[in-house]
């Protein structure tokens, strides 16, 4: 197994499902047998699931079911496939908006006027 962390960002759209290299569309869907083609099936706990298909509809949360974990499961798969890697240690990026990238990268910085002028600054730009 490679001992490299991967990071992986994933956003988790109600319609696509998005990494750096990978789009596709928020459906999944069980399928009762195996499937005679594994092209977008993801196999999770012995049953297949289509990826990709029809988009799902919107619901209060995107933790009622299971859905958005698999779609999750999808995602990091396609992204290792894309790097050439059957497995690999995963760091899953999920949910960071950019402000708040900025901001765990601004509050590093030491000095707070420097701090405060430097996000400023991102911010204006």
């Amino acid at each position: 197994m490679n001992n490299k962390l991967e990071e992986i960002g994933i956003d988790h759209g109600w319609s696509m499902m998005k990494t750096i290299s990978q789009v596709f569309v928020t459906g999944v869907k069980e399928i009762t047998t195996t499937p005679a083609l594994f092209g977008d099936v993801l196999e999770y706990e012995g049953k297949f699931y289509k990826v990709g298909t029809v988009r799902q509809e919107v619901k209060d949360t995107k933790v009622e079911d299971d859905s958005f974990y698999l779609l999750t499961l999808a995602a990091v798969a396609k992204e290792l496939k894309r790097r050439g890697l059957a497995e690999a240690k995963v760091w899953i990026w999920a949910g960071f908006t950019i402000a708040a990238i900025i901001w765990t990268f601004v509050s590093n910085i030491k000095n707070p006027y420097l701090n405060l002028a430097t996000l400023l600054i991102v911010f204006i730009l």
